[in-house]
């Protein structure tokens, strides 16, 4: 009820608004409100079984079908009501999810998956092969900015029977299960039904943990958990999911106790660190910090220079003081946490001032040319916190290096015009470990994000064998010799890779483990306890 009362409120701010829809549209506040947190008393709670209400947010919808959708929010809410072939772990390694089996020839170009038994849609028809298929054809068709990169590499597709799906590729693909983790859709509810304006994409049927009820249009969308989901019937009964208009929204609402539930990265999670009433889970993000070169510079294109610069970065430091912990040390654009982590055989670099300094004098590089600048986006504040952190280790070795803060325009342009020395970067990569647009020597890629003007046959042959790779083996060894390279050669140098963080609600229990493809992920495994201060009894068993 208190959180009916606070939507109505803020529905009553917007009064002025010049239409319905606009009235009914949930907007933070022009000023920051305070949370108000109870205390998180240790106490024994009981738990609600198989019932209760928690509340979530995203965007108004064009579209809740999956693979017409392009808005992320939405997605990550939909993902609740549809079901992968394949997700990704927790160590971002892809792993059947629909599917019970693959195979992979021995070439890399053809695989064959199959689906696991008795898997139902919502409205109770059965999921088959078929249905994979006409999700592959809806991608191909219609695809959306999130999906649009399923396809790589498919020359053709098939169905063999109703569990079996055959796919064959133009060149060996060992990475393809990543590409396979878009949600499947039902040809016999979705055939002829695919534009935005069919009732069905605002009316989802799919097969994932919470089927659809309603869409209340501007206002909300009502799921309810699916009884005969094939992963247990989730703890939780209903999820509301309300229409917020950004993200300030989404902050404001999860502070103000509307929403349950949010995912946030560290630059927002000072806002919440000290509030008692949410628990926080940590998990691995592909967001990649890192300090560019210009190998274009005569003294950046050193060697020496660079491994001097990399035992000068005080990464601990930044990582506690202005990650607040909240992120993993880095050298190669490889979560360490990723099952494709090779750390333990690629070079490392303790900070040492010490050694820093040897590195300088190794290079024969005269102190009047180590006069540089570290370009920076004002706008981000953690780097330019990061960069003085940076700067003043640096300086304590031989170098003289001067900040220069500009606007993210100006940022990007200069880099664009070769005109920088050293930057602060960072780079979400893409979920399927492809490198090539990070460190490709044509800067070609998905974003074309090679600033650095690193340009080594050796690295692109190893890049080109990672994706080239005949099975997950041969991938996995391509990119440990990809990061191998990357600690020795030092294209860019690795800060740290930055954590995602579910925020949840203490009345939520249960196994909580969000992963880089799915925030929500085993959801149907969290469960309520009763929103009881004076409970004393513990749950037998709990």
């Amino acid at each position: 009820m208190k959180k009916l009362i606070l939507i109505a409120a803020l529905i009553l701010l917007l009064g002025g608004c010049s239409s319905a829809e606009e009235e009914l549209y949930l907007k933070a506040p022009p000023e920051k409100t305070e949370t108000k947190a109870e205390s998180n008393e240790a106490i024994q709670r009981k738990r609600l079984h198989g019932d209760g209400s928690i509340t979530l947010s995203m965007r108004r919808p064009k579209t809740l079908n999956p693979l017409i959708n392009s808005d992320h929010t939405v997605d990550n809410i939909l993902k609740l009501v549809f079901e992968p072939l394949f997700t990704l772990d927790e160590t971002q390694r892809p792993v059947p999810d629909l599917a019970e089996s693959y195979s992979l020839s021995s070439d890399g170009m053809t695989l064959e998956v199959r689906l696991k038994d008795g898997l139902k849609w919502h409205d109770g028809t059965d999921l088959t092969a078929d249905d994979v298929i006409f999700s592959l054809d809806t991608i191909k068709s219609s695809p959306s900015e999130i999906y649009k990169s399923s396809l790589g590499n498919v020359e053709s597709y098939a169905s063999s029977g109703k569990k079996t799906v055959i796919i064959n590729y133009s060149a060996p693909y060992g990475a393809c299960l990543y590409n396979l983790c878009f949600p499947i859709i039902p040809e016999h509810y979705y055939k002829d039904a695919l534009d935005e304006d069919s009732p069905q994409n605002l009316k989802p049927v799919g097969s994932g943990a919470y089927e659809f009820k309603s869409y209340r249009t501007v206002r909300e969308v009502e799921l309810e958990s699916y009884p005969d989901y094939f992963k247990g019937e989730a703890g939780i009964k209903y999820i509301k999911v309300i229409i917020t208009s950004d993200k300030d929204t989404d902050l404001y609402a999860f502070e103000q106790n509307i929403t349950d539930a949010i995912t946030i990265g560290v630059a927002e999670w000072g806002k919440f660190s000290t509030t008692n009433n949410i628990q926080a889970t940590a998990f691995n993000s592909n967001n990649f910090e890192f300090l560019g070169f210009n190998h274009h510079n005569e003294v950046l294109d050193n060697i020496n220079i660079r491994h001097a610069i990399a035992h000068a970065i005080p990464r601990d430091e930044i990582i506690e003081n202005i990650y607040v912990g909240n992120a993993r040390s880095s050298i190669a654009p490889i979560n360490p946490n990723s099952w494709l982590s090779a750390e333990d055989e690629t070079q490392q670099y303790e900070y040492s001032l010490e050694k820093a300094s040897e590195y300088v004098r190794e290079s024969g590089i005269s102190e009047d040319r180590l006069k540089l600048t570290l370009l920076v986006n004002s706008e981000n504040k953690e780097r330019v916190e990061a960069a003085k952190l940076i700067i003043k280790s640096l300086n304590q070795t031989g170098f003289e290096i001067t900040l220069l803060e500009k606007s993210y325009a100006d940022y990007i342009q200069l880099l664009k015009d070769d005109n920088f020395e050293l930057f602060m970067g960072g780079a979400v990569l893409s979920k399927t470990p492809d490198l090539r647009s990070l460190l490709l020597s044509s800067g070609q890629g998905d974003g074309g994000l090679n600033y650095f003007n690193f340009s080594e046959a050796q690295m692109d042959t190893l890049l080109n064998n990672a994706v080239n790779a005949r099975s997950e083996g041969e991938f996995l060894a391509a990119e440990t010799e990809i990061q191998k390279y990357c600690s020795t050669q030092l294209p860019c140098i690795g800060i740290a890779f930055k954590d995602s963080i579910l925020l949840t609600d203490t009345k939520i229990g249960g196994t909580i483990t969000p992963t880089l493809n799915n925030s929500f992920d085993n959801i149907e495994k969290w469960y309520l306890y009763e929103d009881d201060k004076e409970t004393t009894e513990e749950v037998q068993g709990e």
